[in-house]
């Protein structure tokens, strides 16, 4: 594919999902709950049935919010630039588009009809509807509106500051104060980190009071402050979510089933107006709890994974890790589910053809018959696999694996050194590849070819970063944390670079061009031999995760919101 034949891609066809939900809000009437992600939903609350989808370019939305009154929604969306829109709810008209020099996380829609932001220490307002831009009102070093719009504290030099949302006046000083502090669902209290702990500021009296949580972090209050949702454990690795009483057990209740507070961020998590219900947005999707058995029910699962490689092609068909707990199926042309392939613990697709497909799943090599029944277990302890054609190299610490035609019996080389290999990429041939892996003890990425009875493994790079071989296997596009570099392989001289960030890459499957995602959302098309961009895409709502092509040419992208687009390229 020459860089002048390149067709000119229309906006892709969703063909699945309604996305990954990444924020959620409640109308204060109780009737509606906002799900935000690559599309803003408008649910019903009690089963998660969507109602209506809140119109706007594709973009990704990880806060949302209503106004006081219910008659507004506003979002934050991802892109060039970075904005928050605002909705009519009865129509679901776009009213406010307001562009910010950074992505904002923080906002809220006050009683008198302005839009309050937050980004980066800075407290703006401007009016919700229209496009003025927005005044500076306050600095701090970390700030939250309240619910109602009608205040915001700051936390500047220390302490913790009230302030009127509508003129940006001090109102009140507290106390020794820190980190992000967050209101009560009825924008009475406020629980900020002081010295000590964890204390809780009543802005209508003043009084503060240290809460007994331990070393846990406070994500989110019911009204009055009387139930308060906790991140508990390992919050480096993998907190879970906690109920607790204000005034009751000291020790927090995990939520049952067990929801991971991994990202917890901005607008999570939704109170009833009795306080007795709770809808959280967490990674492993949109779950209802209620609060006095501490039941969690999922009322949308979507899950999403952000492992490279994660989308495989066969005929009209994709498959992807959608689902935790399986590799979900998708039909690319009525973008239906075909079927869903797992035993419970996250699953990666490997490689399928139109009569089976093969899965990781928990170190496991599985292949699934589409005619039914249980899986064939291939390999154990694998750490990656991929495919390339008939093809499958699979890695342990201690050997790798290449299974060749539909017998499934290996070929085997022993690895001179366990190496804990996290991602690998092969040529067209399957008999050379890189793998690289980052650990504790440092990181390394391997070339390896196969041609011989003994795998000669050279080192290419220390720093571990991901990389794609060419079709041919002679270059490598290294996926720098700012930039992307091509090499040669035999030399490693660098043929050239493109700076800017990146988050997946593939090339075409002629290895004429270099397809790059980023994280504004775009698709970048570069031309090998030179470097040049000869096409950027947009509308993909969010960045991809991962990239394949159909063998009609057809570009299936994976979103980080857990939507799977097609680009259907014009002929």
């Amino acid at each position: 594919m020459g860089a002048a034949s390149i067709p000119q891609l229309p906006p892709p066809q969703v063909v699945v999902g309604e996305g990954r939900t990444s924020s959620v809000a409640l109308s204060p009437d109780g009737t509606l709950l906002l799900s935000g992600g690559a599309r803003r939903l408008l649910r019903d609350p009690r089963t998660g049935r969507v109602l209506r989808a809140l119109p706007g370019e594709d973009c990704l939305s990880q806060a949302v919010m209503f106004s006081p009154d219910g008659l507004l929604a506003a979002a934050n969306c991802s892109g060039v630039p970075d904005t928050i829109r605002v909705w009519d709810v009865a129509t679901g008209e776009v009213v406010g588009r307001h562009a910010y020099p950074n992505y904002p996380f923080e906002f809220s829609l006050s009683r008198t009809g302005q839009l309050l932001s937050i980004n980066e220490g800075t407290v703006s307002a401007v009016a919700a509807r229209g496009e003025a831009p927005p005044v500076v009102l306050s600095r701090g070093d970390a700030a939250e509106v309240g619910p109602d719009g009608t205040t915001l504290v700051v936390v500047q030099d220390g302490k913790l500051h009230l302030h009127d949302a509508a003129t940006g006046a001090r109102k009140k000083t507290f106390g020794a104060a820190s980190g992000q502090p967050v209101f009560s669902a009825d924008s009475r209290f406020v629980a900020v980190r002081a010295e000590e702990g964890w204390q809780l500021v009543d802005l209508q009296t003043s009084r503060v009071t240290p809460l007994s949580i331990g070393e846990a972090d406070v994500m989110a209050m019911s009204a009055g402050a009387r139930t308060l949702l906790l991140a508990v454990g390992d919050k480096d690795l993998d907190p879970q979510l906690a109920l607790q009483e204000r005034a009751g057990v000291l020790k927090p209740q995990l939520l049952s089933p067990a929801i991971s507070a991994v990202n917890f961020g901005w607008r999570q998590a939704a109170w009833s107006a009795d306080s007795q219900r709770l809808w959280v947005a967490g990674a492993q999707g949109l779950f209802q709890v209620d609060v006095k058995t501490r039941q969690a029910q999922a009322v949308k699962l979507t899950i999403f994974g952000q492992n490279q490689g994660a989308v495989i092609t066969a005929g009209k068909h994709a498959y992807v890790n959608l689902d935790e707990g399986a590799v979900v199926g998708v039909n690319l042309t009525t973008g239906q589910v075909s079927g869903r392939y797992g035993q419970g613990e996250p699953a990666l697709p490997v490689s399928v053809t139109d009569r089976e497909l093969l899965t990781l799943e928990a170190g496991r090599l599985l292949r699934w018959d589409f005619n039914g029944g249980a899986p064939r277990l291939l390999l154990e302890d694998v750490t990656v696999a991929a495919d390339r054609g008939s093809t499958v190299v699979a890695l342990t610490k201690d050997a790798l694996y290449r299974f060749q035609g539909a017998s499934w019996t290996p070929q085997k080389w022993a690895l001179r050194q366990p190496v804990p290999y996290e991602w690998i990429s092969l040529n067209t041939g399957a008999d050379r590849l890189l793998a690289g892996y980052v650990g504790i003890e440092g990181a390394a990425t391997d070339f390896i070819n196969l041609s011989g009875e003994q795998p000669r493994v050279n080192l290419l790079s220390e720093e571990g970063t991901p990389a794609r071989l060419s079709p041919d296997g002679t270059r490598a596009a290294w996926l720098q944390p700012d930039r992307v570099i091509l090499t040669d392989v035999a030399s490693g001289k660098v043929l050239w670079s493109a700076s800017g960030p990146p988050r997946a890459g593939t090339f075409t499957p002629d290895g004429t061009h270099l397809v790059i995602t980023r994280y504004n959302g775009t698709v970048v098309i570069h031309e090998v031999t030179s470097g040049r961009v000869v096409q950027t895409l947009a509308g993909n709502g969010g960045w991809a995760d991962s990239l394949a092509f159909t063998g009609d040419g057809q570009l299936v992208t994976l979103g980080v919101e857990g939507t799977v687009r097609v680009w259907k390229l014009e002929r």
